[in-house]
C-alpha cells in the first residue's frame, strides 16, 4: 500500500514536509484480503500518513459488501507501527481459525508524543477456539510511553467466542486512550485497560 500511496514506498514526511494519503475510492465489489503493515515511515503531528475512504467507498453505518472492506483470516487487518496515522471509515473483518493476536486494527506507536487516530470504521470478528484476539487494540511494548490513541465513531461487534480466549472490542493496553461515540456488541468485554495503562477518557 505504501507504493500506492506516494509512489516512493516509505519516506521521511517531515523532511519532505508532506502528508501521506491512501485514498480508498469507487465500487468494490470484491474484498480485499491484503493485510496492512505500516512501518518505516518518519512522521509528525502536521506530517502524518491518512488512510480513508471517499463517499463512494465507505459503508453508511452498517456492512456493506458493495463498499471497501478488508477481510482477513488468521492475521491483523492493519498494524501500525508509526507515531501519527490515521484511519478513516474502513470496513475490516477478522476471521480466526485458532490462534492468538488477530486484530482489527492493532496500534503500537514507539514515540511518547505520538497520536493515532481510528475513526469511522466498521469492525467485525469471526472468532474460534482463540485467546486474545481484539477489535482494536493498543499495545506498544513499554508501559513508560504514555502517547495518545484517538478512538471514536466506530462499530465493533462478534469479538466473542466459547472457549477460555479473552477477544474483547476495544483493548486498551497502555498510553492515553480516548474514546468517544464507539458501538461495541457482542464482545467478550467491551472496553478494557491493561494494567500499563495510562488513561482511558470515555
Amino acid at each position: 500500500w505504501e507504493d500506492a500511496a506516494d509512489g516512493a514506498g516509505t519516506r521521511d514526511l517531515v523532511t519532505e514536509n508532506k502528508i501521506a494519503v491512501a485514498k480508498i475510492d469507487g465500487a468494490w465489489t470484491a474484498a480485499d484480503t491484503t493485510n496492512v503493515v505500516i512501518s518505516g515511515w518518519t512522521t509528525d503531528a502536521t506530517h502524518y500518513i491518512r488512510i480513508y475512504t471517499t463517499a463512494q467507498a465507505r459503508h453508511a453505518g452498517k456492512w456493506d459488501t458493495g463498499k471497501y472492506r478488508l477481510e482477513i483470516t488468521d492475521g491483523t487487518g492493519i498494524s501500525n507501527q508509526e507515531d501519527y496515522v490515521r484511519v478513516e471509515g474502513l470496513q475490516i473483518k477478522v476471521t480466526n481459525t485458532g490462534g492468538c493476536c488477530r486484530h482489527g486494527i492493532a496500534l503500537s506507536a514507539q514515540s511518547a508524543s505520538s497520536e493515532e487516530r481510528v475513526s469511522h470504521n466498521i469492525i467485525r470478528g469471526v472468532m474460534s477456539n482463540l485467546s486474545s484476539s481484539n477489535g482494536i487494540y493498543s499495545y506498544n511494548g513499554s508501559s513508560t510511553i504514555t502517547n495518545i490513541k484517538k478512538i471514536w465513531n466506530n462499530i465493533v461487534y462478534d469479538f466473542s467466542e466459547n472457549s477460555t480466549g479473552d477477544p474483547w472490542g476495544i483493548d486498551c493496553g497502555n498510553g492515553n486512550c480516548f474514546l468517544y461515540n464507539n458501538t461495541v456488541y457482542n464482545c467478550e468485554m467491551g472496553i478494557a485497560a491493561g494494567s500499563g495503562n495510562d488513561g482511558l477518557y470515555l
